[in-house]
């Protein structure tokens, strides 16, 4: 029972099959490199945001001291 739970998931750096299989024109991933790409997306999608966030300050700030 454990082996055949244990051989649904391939945590090796070689190619697998995605755990979603839809993408069929993409190149298969293992399960480490789909997770690093998923933190990577996040990473990318906050520092975005950070961004839009310091820009905003800045607008602010800037309106604050003309208004001085």
């Amino acid at each position: 029972m454990n082996i055949a739970i244990l051989t649904k998931f391939n945590m090796d750096e070689k190619d697998t099959l995605p755990l979603d299989s839809g993408n069929n024109d993409e190149f298969p991933m293992s399960v480490s490199e789909k997770l690093v790409r998923n933190e990577v997306r996040k990473l990318t999608e906050n520092s975005k945001e950070i961004k839009k966030l310091k820009e905003q300050i800045e607008k602010k700030n800037n309106k604050n001291k003309s208004d001085l």
